[in-house]
């Protein structure tokens, strides 16, 4: 009983007051927040029933491993934050390599809101992303995750010591509260930048699941993930980790339970 008791309260997570928008893809591009700020699926998009081991986990989870898939969610003011937790699901292949076309060899957006459609760097106000297995970029970390933020001082870049190309479900965030910036890992702190200053900058280019920035001319969008992501969440404050939503280890939650069990005939 207190074991489930406990997966009760991790799974009240989702409920926080502070939800500006919360994607859970139960076979839908809904925001469950309330404030209305539904996406759309573009391309050859899909749902999968292998959901992340998590009770803030529905019965579905989005599968965007086709080429110029994505999620998109009209620019809304109530996207353009100064403080924020942006945080997601995510599963990728192992050796997670995405070179076709325009898509792009560089790391691969999970979640992110747009600023502008135009080329140049920092193009994102504030996104996570994943590197992929792959030569093309000097600079690549394979599996590492990335956030970045665009600050009116300057943009900013957070890095992973963990990698997640394992094809297994990880939990990622990243937190801002206007000084400091940092990224987590399943509610490990990966990466730390404080001394921040500035502003966030925004624009009027759209919130998106699983893409990155338009290239060029061509209308298409480029830096595609090639993976799974479920229940993305953006809220307005700095959370800690006891409140994102976590993916817990399935085997520390059976220990607990075991060894509760183990106390409780002990007792008897």
């Amino acid at each position: 009983m207190r074991c489930a008791i406990f997966l009760l309260l991790l799974g009240n997570a989702s409920l926080h007051g502070g939800t500006v928008a919360h994607y859970r893809f139960e076979n839908d591009y809904t925001d469950s927040s309330g404030n209305g700020l539904d996406g759309a699926g573009n391309g050859a998009l899909a749902f999968d029933s292998n959901v992340a081991a998590s009770d803030d986990a529905g019965s579905s989870a989005l599968n965007a491993t086709a080429d110029f898939d994505y999620v998109s969610v009209s620019h809304n003011a109530a996207f353009e934050l100064q403080t924020f937790t942006l945080e997601a699901f995510v599963r990728v292949p192992t050796q997670y390599t995405n070179t076709v076309g325009t898509v792009g060899p560089n790391s691969q957006y999970i979640a992110h809101k747009l600023r502008s459609t135009s080329s140049g760097s920092f193009l994102s106000s504030y996104g996570i992303s994943v590197d992929q297995s792959s030569s093309a970029g000097s600079n690549l970390q394979p599996g590492a995750v990335r956030a970045t933020i665009a600050l009116s001082t300057g943009g900013i870049s957070l890095t992973s010591n963990a990698a997640i190309n394992d094809n297994a479900w990880h939990h990622v965030a990243l937190t801002f509260s206007g000084t400091v910036a940092t990224l987590y890992v399943d509610g490990r702190v990966e990466d730390v930048i404080g001394g921040l200053g500035g502003s966030v900058l925004h624009g009027d280019a759209p919130f998106l699941v699983g893409s990155g920035n338009f290239a060029g001319s061509t209308s298409v969008f480029r830096r595609n993930l090639d993976g799974w992501v479920d229940e993305v969440r953006l809220t307005n404050t700095t959370l800690s980790p006891s409140e994102f939503l976590v993916v817990p280890e399935p085997s520390t939650a059976l220990l607990g339970c075991l060894g509760l069990a183990g106390l409780l005939l002990r007792r008897r």
